[in-house]
């Protein structure tokens, strides 16, 4: 009989023991998710940011090549617009020799 009541404190101090861990292991995940959503809220601006700054240096980029194309004796662009702005948008200025009157 005596055998048996220590048998049941030792049980009960393995599930006393297993409770704590078991408190303990929640508060870990807890700050394990918190952690993470933080860490993925970070990552998301970071890739926002570097997306957004791809997206402005490929504008710069197109801009200034346009300018160079579109430019003869500094910055003009009346090299880009159509000489032609009643050709009525066949496309080809209007002097196509095979086109109806």
């Amino acid at each position: 009989m005596i055998d048996n009541i220590e048998k049941i404190l030792e049980r009960g101090d393995k599930i006393d023991n297993l409770v704590d861990k078991t408190s303990q292991l929640e508060t870990e995940s807890k700050k394990f998710e918190s952690n993470a959503r933080e860490l993925k809220w970070k990552m998301f601006k970071k890739r926002l940011i570097l997306t957004a700054l791809v997206i402005g240096v490929l504008g710069v980029v197109i801009f200034i090549i346009v300018l160079i194309a579109c430019s003869k004796d500094g910055v003009n662009f009346n090299k880009c617009k159509s000489s032609d702005s009643g050709s009525g948008g066949n496309g080809g200025g209007g002097n196509d020799p095979t086109a109806a009157p």
